[in-house]
């Protein structure tokens, strides 16, 4: 069997199940949604889409940042990779792969969109903290990563725009 091509002239409907926010607002105020491994940015007004393509496997996690600009989406995999793409066009600037197992629950940008955090789905549901100099994300790097709980985390935010790391991290109890 050979790949098969095929190109995506209208999609909806949403993956909604085990997923936290996953409908998000560019700078032109198009609608940003993921179905299945693809994000969607749905212009209304014109009824047309454009795709992001990057994806192998299942999308759960989406995040843009503040000016609308840059997204950032995670995936559910047993080796997830966090794609960062811009979020007017939909071209891929960067993909950070081998930071988390299982998944990728949640990904959050800092204010001032320096930073990025993710949130795997691994059994210590570690959090991986990127940084971006230009804030364009295309010398985007990773600078660190560590275990938060045994209990299962659900989301991760920037809680301020302080250039420190003012991380909430928050999950199921029990």
């Amino acid at each position: 069997c050979g790949s098969l091509a095929f190109i995506v002239q209208y999609t909806h409907g949403a993956r909604l199940g085990v997923c936290r926010k996953l409908f998000r607002s560019n700078e032109d105020g198009r609608t940003i949604y993921v179905v299945s491994t693809m994000p969607v940015i749905a212009d209304r007004n014109s009824v047309t889409q454009l795709y992001y393509s990057g994806h192998k496997d299942a999308i759960i996690s989406l995040d843009v940042d503040s000016s609308g600009k840059i997204a950032a989406t995670g995936e559910l995999s047993p080796e997830p990779e966090l794609h960062v793409w811009d979020a007017k066009t939909g071209r891929g600037i960067k993909v950070f792969s081998q930071m988390h197992r299982q998944g990728i629950s949640s990904v959050s940008f800092s204010v001032n969109s320096e930073y990025l955090v993710s949130l795997g789905q691994d059994v210590n549901n570690s959090i991986s903290i990127f940084y971006s100099p230009s804030r364009n994300w295309t010398d985007g790097y990773h600078i660190c990563s560590t275990s938060v709980s045994s209990s299962k985390m659900l989301w991760c935010l920037y809680s301020s725009s302080s250039t420190a790391f003012p991380i909430v991290v928050g999950g199921a109890s029990g």
